[in-house]
């Protein structure tokens, strides 16, 4: 049998070649996120996403609590299915938190209704007493609220 005289891809050269002590991989972060699901499984993929790498913690952002307490029970064992796939990341700890990817911002509250006059004026003086002005614009609101909310008592 004749060895093949097909010229090597370098990067396949690259990365076969040992790394300086200190020095990171810098494409282990892609090959680990295109790997997330062969270390982690398709379930936990699906809900799961590796993140920054911070020092030599790895965090790991999830969809829910239940996720991110899945991940943290595996702690210990994706820190050794990561270390024996990419050991330059030399990942020590996983840290899993809980973010809502494309969830909708809570909604704004509506703006308090504008007073009548005399509601105005009764409390303006109610208020008057109260230095502090943003506390003031605060009170009235939560006041003006109050007061849209409650059933009509003809005052």
């Amino acid at each position: 049998m004749r060895p093949s005289h097909r010229p090597t891809p370098v990067a396949q050269t690259l990365a076969a070649l040992p790394l300086p002590a200190g020095v990171r991989d810098r494409t282990a972060p892609s090959r680990l996120r295109a790997g997330w699901a062969d270390l982690v499984g398709e379930a936990l993929a699906r809900h799961t996403w590796p993140g920054a790498l911070r020092g030599d913690v790895l965090v790991v952002g999830c969809d829910g609590v239940a996720w991110r307490k899945a991940v943290e029970a595996l702690g210990d064992v994706l820190v050794a299915r990561i270390g024996e796939r990419e050991p330059s990341l030399r990942v020590r700890r996983v840290r899993a938190e809980t973010r809502l990817v494309g969830a909708a911002p809570a909604p704004r509250p509506p703006p308090p209704p504008t007073p009548a006059p005399e509601q105005a004026r009764r409390l303006a003086t109610w208020l008057a007493s109260v230095q502090d002005v943003p506390r003031r614009e605060r009170l009235l609101r939560i006041l003006l609220r109050a007061r849209a909310a409650a059933p009509d008592d003809g005052g």
